[in-house]
C-alpha cells in the first residue's frame, strides 16, 4: 500500500523517464556529465515527493514548508537587489540583451539563470498572496514584492523563467477560475501581438541578443536529437 501511495501512475512514469535518461548519458558523446546531472534532478525530485506521498500530511504541514521555501527566496531576491543598488559594477555585466547589461547575485554568488528562476518564483508567490490578502498592507506588501522580483526577472534575462512566470500566471487564473483577468491579460497579449512597436521590443528581449536562427531551434538543444 505504501508503494502504490509513493508511485502513482504519473509518477512512476517520471520516474521511469529520468531513470532512462540517467543510462542514456552514457551515451551522449558530448555534455555526457551535463546529461547526467539533469536526469538525476527529476530522479531526486520524484524520490522526494514520493517519500512525502508515504506520510499523511496535513495541509498546514505542507504549508509551512511552502512559506520557508517561498521566504527563503524572498530573502535572497530582496538581499540581490539590494546589492545592485549597491554594487552595480558587481552586479550587473556588459551582455548582447535588450538591455546590454544582466543582472547576477554578488554574494553569494548566483549565476543570471538561477535568479531569473529566484525572481519567477516571488513573482509569482507575491502575485498570488496579493490576490489572498484580506487587508491592505498585506497587499501592499506582497505587490512591492511583486514588483520588486518582477524587475529582477526583467534584469536577468533568462526566456524559460520569463515564459514559465508567464504560464504560471495563465494557469493560477484557470484554476482561481478569475476568467475576467484572463480575459484581461489575453486582450493584452493580442493588443502586444498587434503592435509593431511592442513586437519588435519583446522579440529583441527574447532573443537576447542571438540570431532569431538560433532561437528557433531551442539555441542548438535540438542537435542532439538528430540521427
Amino acid at each position: 500500500k505504501a508503494w502504490r501511495q509513493a508511485f502513482p501512475g504519473p509518477l512512476l512514469l517520471l520516474l521511469f523517464y529520468g531513470t532512462l535518461a540517467m543510462i542514456s548519458s552514457s551515451f551522449v558523446p558530448e555534455y555526457a556529465y551535463y546529461s547526467l546531472w539533469k536526469s538525476m534532478e527529476i530522479v531526486v525530485v520524484v524520490l522526494v515527493v514520493a517519500a512525502m506521498l508515504t506520510y499523511p500530511m496535513q495541509i498546514e504541514q505542507a504549508r509551512v514548508a511552502y512559506l520557508w521555501f517561498v521566504g527563503i527566496n524572498v530573502f535572497l531576491v530582496l538581499v540581490f537587489s539590494a546589492e545592485a543598488l549597491a554594487m552595480p559594477e558587481r552586479a550587473f555585466h556588459p551582455s548582447r540583451g535588450y538591455f546590454g547589461v544582466q543582472m547576477m547575485g554578488v554574494v553569494p554568488v548566483v549565476q543570471e539563470n538561477a535568479l531569473a528562476f529566484m525572481g519567477a518564483v516571488v513573482a509569482f508567490a507575491a502575485l498570488c498572496s496579493t490576490f489572498r490578502a484580506q487587508t491592505w498592507v498585506r497587499r501592499s506588501a506582497s505587490m512591492a514584492v511583486c514588483a520588486v522580483a518582477m524587475l529582477v526577472l526583467v534584469l536577468a534575462q533568462s526566456r524559460t523563467s520569463f515564459v514559465a512566470f508567464a504560464l504560471a500566471i495563465f494557469v493560477y487564473l484557470i484554476f482561481d477560475r478569475r476568467y475576467g483577468l484572463l480575459a484581461a491579460m489575453a486582450i493584452v497579449l493580442f493588443v502586444g501581438a498587434t503592435s509593431a512597436s511592442l513586437l519588435e521590443v519583446s522579440s529583441q528581449y527574447l532573443l537576447r541578443g542571438q540570431d532569431a536562427e538560433l532561437v528557433t531551434p531551442l539555441s542548438g538543444r535540438t542537435q542532439g536529437w538528430q540521427g
